[in-house]
């Protein structure tokens, strides 16, 4: 069931900012590499990151993003590139909502604090063998 949604408008820094997360998912030819334990301990203790969920509804928890795929970071950068790319994140003064679904199913869902979202985004692309 498709979830009825607010959409806020990104502020221009932050189109930007998802478009880099988009260009560079599209510009790569595999997306292996990336490791979550390399994230930083600190990080790791303000977010949940729930893959490989199959029954996604809503995401209630702040910090929570629930998504499915079979690895972490990879399919989790998937399902934001997905869900800017369909215009599916809302912005609020301090935190991202974020939506995706795949032939009418939701496949992600959640918030996070913008801070919190742009470390974790920066902190991925550190952890990314070349």
């Amino acid at each position: 069931m498709k979830q009825k949604r607010t959409k806020i408008r990104l502020e221009n820094d932050e189109v930007i900012f998802f478009y880099d997360v988009l260009y560079n998912y599209e510009n790569e030819e595999n997306h292996k590499g990336y490791s979550m334990r390399y994230l930083s301990k600190e990080l790791r203790s303000k977010i949940d990151l729930k893959g490989k969920q199959t029954n996604i509804t809503a995401a209630k928890a702040k910090n929570t993003l629930y998504y499915n795929g079979k690895t972490v970071i990879a399919d989790l950068l998937r399902h934001v590139r997905n869900a800017f790319a369909h215009c599916n994140i809302g912005s609020s003064k301090n935190s991202f909502s974020f939506y995706d679904e795949y032939q009418g199913r939701c496949t992600m869902a959640g918030t996070m604090d913008k801070a919190i979202f742009y470390n974790l985004i920066k902190e991925i692309n550190k952890t990314r063998k070349q």
